[in-house]
């Protein structure tokens, strides 16, 4: 009898320490003026956010909470006002301040802990290097734009939210050596979440699409419906274009390609093209109409091809010059810089 009391006060005493650990979210805040308004926290972006739970303002106040699954980030929309949160074990405020843009303009601001800092700090840079974008500022001073938050990553290596910023920063003009170097240097505790595996693994896959990296392999259909490796191409020079029939730019830069066909595919150039057509007929007329002579493959799927996301191709034309071990040797290269390039490989050949 007694053995089976002390068991069941074992059983009782790790049921309650299981329910202690278990960690909780929480947000609250007041809107005086936004009597039964809803506050909806929502999972996603843009578009496909979708509202994950919502609560009433009631007598000016309100509150969400629930069980921490995992720690990520949300949007908090508060009437027609919303920001960006944090979700971890400590409560967030959320408040409403004068706008830092405008004066005469209120904002939904939140504070909690380190990370929520973190990501208010990466969300307001994101903006203003959009904003600075928009309105023309020169690569150069973007480039200075970046590097001054090179010492700030360096001081919050351990926390999430950083590695949530240098995976938002993969598809910049981040410095990419830094970036490397500062996930390389997160805290343990950053590396094994969830947050710091995909930026390891993102880091990885970027690492091939840069100069000095073995270009991924493709494997997509010809016109013929035949499947052509791009390794199948390996001990020749290759150029991976990534291009569409819709596409005008590309269009326009075709004669530029073909010269460079012409001039050095008898010394073993090839042109590897990916179309981001949705419509074969779109794509084999382009290809019949602009006398395309190289080899062509797509998926036909669009913007959704895995090559290009795989390659992160954003827009087109898209160029990779690949030596023959299929090492990218250049990105976007204009004619000039593709023959200096291709002229010093050839005679290395």
């Amino acid at each position: 009898m007694k053995s089976i009391m002390i068991t069941w006060a074992m059983v009782v005493v790790a049921f309650l320490v299981a329910c202690q650990s278990e960690k909780s979210w929480q947000i609250s805040g007041e809107w005086k003026e936004g009597e039964g308004e809803m506050v909806y926290l929502m999972k996603g972006r843009g578009n496909d956010a979708k509202a994950v739970d919502s609560v009433e303002i009631r007598q000016g106040k309100f509150q969400l909470k629930g069980r921490l699954e995992r720690m990520d980030r949300y949007t908090l929309k508060v009437g027609k006002f919303q920001t960006e949160v944090f979700i971890d074990a400590q409560p967030i405020v959320a408040y409403f301040a004068p706008s830092k843009y405008d004066s005469t303009a209120t904002t939904l601001a939140v504070k909690g802990s380190p990370e929520q800092e973190m990501l208010a700090r990466t969300d307001e840079y994101m903006l203003s290097r959009m904003m600075c974008a928009m309105f023309g500022i020169g690569k150069a001073e973007l480039a200075k734009y970046d590097a001054s938050m090179v010492p700030v990553v360096d001081s919050n290596l351990y926390l999430c939210t950083t590695a949530l910023f240098l995976t938002e920063m993969l598809r910049t003009e981040y410095p990419f050596d830094e970036l490397v170097r500062q996930s390389e240097a997160l805290s343990p505790e950053v590396k094994v979440s969830w947050m710091g595996k995909e930026l390891a693994e993102k880091v990885v896959a970027e690492k091939q699409i840069r100069i000095g990296g073995t270009a991924p392999e493709i494997a997509l259909t010809d016109p013929q419906g035949k499947t052509c490796n791009l390794s199948d191409l390996r001990g020749k020079w290759v150029i991976v274009d990534f291009w569409a029939s819709w596409c005008g730019p590309c269009r326009k830069k075709f004669p530029e390609v073909k010269a460079l066909y012409d001039a050095y595919h008898a010394a073993g150039l090839e042109i590897y093209g990916v179309s981001l057509d949705e419509k074969k007929e779109a794509w084999t007329k382009a290809i019949a109409d602009l006398e395309l002579p190289w080899l062509h493959v797509s998926s036909l799927k669009g913007w959704d091809c895995p090559v290009a996301k795989n390659y992160r191709v954003t827009a087109v034309p898209k160029m990779f010059l690949l030596d023959k071990a299929g090492v990218i040797v250049g990105v976007d290269l204009s004619e000039q810089e593709l023959r200096e390039k291709l002229d010093v490989l050839l005679k290395n050949k």
